[in-house]
């Protein structure tokens, strides 16, 4: 059964990574103002923990900065877990070929809310990748991402988002694209 507790970072935990490890279905880790960094911040796994990430004073207060070494989330388990990522800014995430700060796979359908997403980057989707997936991402700002193959805000393969109420200004990708979808009638 569901815990329900508050983990808090960095008071109770000293990073994201610890919060995480410790957290069981249901709980919310919840995040004070700073700016965090280092490993123990960035290619973060939710697994298939069904956890609430939550900043405690929304995205200007929170942020987590990758320093182009990696990406900050990964979404991808085994079970259909409904995790919750919610107000933070993600800036300089470097994902590599997939997903310059969030890369979501399979099965988890997270709701993405009240984040930024600044200067991040990876071959296909500058700041999220999407896989066979079916996310809310709701009230996000995108700012000066970059695809450098394809979508410089989101990249969709055999996915159905909902992108709901998101701004999107100065991402940048070869195929001029901010959201590409490889799915025909999805946008």
């Amino acid at each position: 059964s569901p815990s329900c507790a508050g983990l808090y970072v960095p008071t109770q935990y000293p990073s994201l990574q610890a919060a995480m490890t410790a957290a069981q279905d249901g709980d919310t880790i919840i995040v004070l103002d700073g700016i965090y960094t280092g490993p123990a911040n960035r290619n973060i796994s939710f697994g298939s923990k069904s956890v609430a990430l939550r900043s405690l004073n929304g995205p200007q207060n929170c942020i987590l900065d990758c320093q182009q070494l990696g990406r900050a989330f990964n979404f991808s388990g085994g079970s259909a877990s409904s995790p919750v990522l919610e107000g933070f800014t993600i800036r300089n995430g470097a994902g590599g070929f997939y997903g310059g700060a969030i890369y979501c796979y399979g099965n988890p359908a997270p709701v993405i809310r009240n984040c930024i997403f600044e200067s991040n980057s990876a071959d296909q989707g500058g700041a999220i990748m999407l896989s066979t997936t079916s996310p809310m991402i709701v009230n996000c700002i995108f700012r000066n991402n970059t695809g450098f193959v394809g979508g410089g805000a989101i990249i969709a393969y055999a996915a159905s988002p909902t992108v709901w109420n998101c701004s999107f200004s100065g991402n940048n990708s070869p195929a001029g694209r901010t959201i590409r979808s490889l799915n025909p009638n999805t946008y």
